[in-house]
């Protein structure tokens, strides 16, 4: 089946591992569907990390919120893939509202927000210590573009910082209510 797609020509949003370009989809019924964000890679291998680094999120999203946390939260998985003129990109959901970065793979804490901290702490204690995931950002309590970040440095991709990353984090993190909520 054919859909048309419109994709911006410039990215709204630029990091060291992709853009971020505005898309919409129309349906069969000729109406455009919502706002989208397709992403296209700068390496090849990249689309594959970012898809495993989702799933590992997600999951220890659900987790998270089974421990009834004060403010749940979500992890977005792409979950298609729309290629135009030999090009692929990762099309999620576009996320309404400010857009904020509240820690990076090298452990620094860029936010004053508690529960994203908190959710990276659990991470690492749900893995029993084998990965954290940091680099958490998106709108609200719901977040995009995990880094997962292990004692195998490397196992994750590019952005997978090792041990140090993980020792940067808690030598950053203040544990919080949150954190002691969780148990």
């Amino acid at each position: 089946e054919s859909h048309e797609v419109k994709i911006d020509s410039a990215p709204f949003a630029s990091g060291g591992c992709r853009d971020a370009f505005h898309c919409r989809f129309r349906d069969s019924n000729g109406q455009w569907g919502p706002k989208m964000v397709a992403k296209k890679y700068m390496r090849s291998e990249a689309f594959l990390e970012d898809y495993i680094c989702a799933h590992y999120a997600h999951e220890c999203a659900v987790r998270f919120n089974e421990r009834r946390p004060p403010k749940r939260v979500d992890y977005l998985v792409p979950n298609q893939i729309l290629t135009l003129r030999d090009v692929n990109y990762s099309i999620e959901r576009f996320l309404e509202g400010d857009w904020v970065k509240h820690n990076n793979i090298f452990g620094m804490i860029l936010s004053n927000r508690r529960t994203p901290d908190a959710f990276s702490h659990f991470s690492y204690l749900y893995s029993n210590r084998r990965f954290i995931i940091l680099d958490v950002q998106g709108a609200g309590e719901t977040f995009t573009d995990p880094a997962v970040v292990s004692v195998d440095v490397g196992r994750f991709g590019y952005t997978d910082t090792g041990l140090k990353g993980i020792r940067d984090f808690f030598k950053n993190h203040k544990c919080n209510e949150v954190c002691r909520a969780l148990g």
